[in-house]
């Protein structure tokens, strides 16, 4: 099965009928998250297998694009699809573990910009005076 994404547009193509198949996200969403993810394959040279890409390439690919995002949490985002898109290589294809799980997360946002994260559940106090031993 892993050669049936020997190359990005092959492994596009699965992933794309992956997503619309298990509809996690909206149309719109989806059509984003392959955009992102055709970019992110484009620029790398036609030979280079999706599962060759590690850490190296990923950081390497940030730092030369950061400066062609709108949005400054946009990189976040787009970093976001490209580490579901290995998780589920690698766990629906013989790939080896995902390699870039990981390596970005929350804490490299500016703290100004974790607000702007939708699905961030928010910090709230903890009510430590409350009389726990009925919850069990």
């Amino acid at each position: 099965m892993a050669s049936d994404c020997s190359t990005f547009n092959s492994a596009l193509s699965w992933y794309s009928g992956r997503l619309t198949a298990n509809r996690r996200f909206p149309p719109g969403e989806v059509k984003r998250h392959l955009r992102w993810l055709r970019e992110f394959g484009e620029s790398f040279p036609q030979r280079i297998n999706p599962a060759n890409i590690g850490q190296r390439e990923v950081v390497l690919y940030f730092a030369e694009h950061c400066d062609d995002f709108g949005d400054p949490v946009e990189w976040y985002y787009r970093y976001k699809a490209i580490e579901t898109f290995y998780e589920d290589m690698s766990s629906e294809l013989d790939l080896p573990n995902n390699q870039i799980k990981g390596l970005y997360d929350e804490s490299d946002l500016d703290p100004e910009l974790l607000e702007r994260i939708p699905d961030r559940p928010r910090m709230a106090p903890v009510d430590w005076s409350r009389d726990d031993r009925h919850m069990y």
